[in-house]
C-alpha cells in the first residue's frame, strides 16, 4: 500500500487486526511514530478492541493509560518493522506531507 498524506496528517493509535506484521518504508517527508504493546485486556480476543483511537479510551475503562514504549521520527529512506500486537500512532512532521510504502504480512497457520 502507498500512503500519501498532507502536512500534520496521521493515524490515531491502533493495532492492525487484519495483518500479523507490517514493514513501512518512508519514501518522502518525515513521519513520527509512537509504538507500544497492547495494554492489559479483560477479553481474550483482539477484534475491535484496538481500532483507531480506542486505545485512548482504555484509561477510562480499566484505569490504565496506553503509554508508548518508542517515540521516533522516520526520515526519507528509513524503514520500520511493526511486529504483531503492537499499537502504533503516526503523524507527519515537518513542512511537507509524506509518502510511505507499507507491506503487510498475513500468515495462515
Amino acid at each position: 500500500e502507498f500512503w500519501f498524506s498532507s502536512k500534520n496528517a496521521g493515524a490515531k493509535a491502533h493495532m492492525d487486526t487484519h495483518t500479523q506484521m507490517t514493514m513501512s518504508v518512508q519514501l518522502s517527508g518525515r513521519k513520527r511514530w509512537r509504538l507500544g504493546l497492547i495494554p492489559p485486556r479483560t477479553m481474550p480476543h483482539l477484534g475491535l478492541l484496538f481500532e483507531d483511537g480506542s486505545v485512548y479510551e482504555h484509561r477510562r475503562k480499566v484505569g490504565k493509560e496506553w503509554t508508548p514504549t518508542y517515540d521516533f521520527v522516520l526520515e526519507t529512506g528509513d524503514a520500520l518493522f511493526v511486529p504483531p500486537a503492537t499499537v502504533h500512532e503516526t503523524n507527519n512532521v515537518g513542512e511537507t506531507g509524506s509518502c510511505a510504502l507499507s507491506v503487510t504480512y498475513q500468515l495462515s497457520y
